[in-house]
């Protein structure tokens, strides 16, 4: 599987019903420079009262940086979402106090550690792709 040197992240989660305590899912989508899509997943995340939109959120963020890792990936990421808290805490802006959130936090700056990224807001209508996906779950 040839993956390009630098390729965009884009990330989004849901909590279906109602938040906290609903379904949260998640979703990602791998795109290449020109925005063609190469690779997505989605997912349920978990169900009842850990159950959250940023558990969700960071779980797409976890779960593509995975998928990266097992294709032995090394290059350029650019990383989008819509959720401010999750790119102001990936960009250590924000400290992660969530006992919820922190394990995915640590497993994505564990897997970020040897590429070079960025992580950028975008608004939702930017990231409506994975927020569909993310609530197929």
């Amino acid at each position: 599987m040839n993956i390009p040197n630098k390729i965009k992240l884009f990330f989004d989660g849901s909590c279906v019903g109602k938040n906290p305590g609903g379904i949260a899912g998640f979703a990602w989508r791998i795109l290449d420079e020109n925005n063609i899509e190469l690779f997505s997943d989605h997912g349920e995340v978990c169900r009842g009262p850990n159950a959250t939109n940023n558990v969700g959120e960071w779980a797409a963020v976890t779960n593509g940086l995975l998928f990266l890792k097992k294709q032995n990936w090394k290059g350029s990421l650019s990383i989008f979402g819509d959720s401010q808290l999750v790119i102001r805490q990936l960009n250590g802006e924000y400290a992660v106090r969530k006992e919820t959130l922190l394990p995915y936090y640590k497993q994505s700056i564990n897997l970020l550690q040897n590429l070079q990224w960025t992580a950028t807001w975008v608004p939702r209508e930017q990231n409506k792709d994975c927020d569909k996906l993310s609530r197929k779950s």
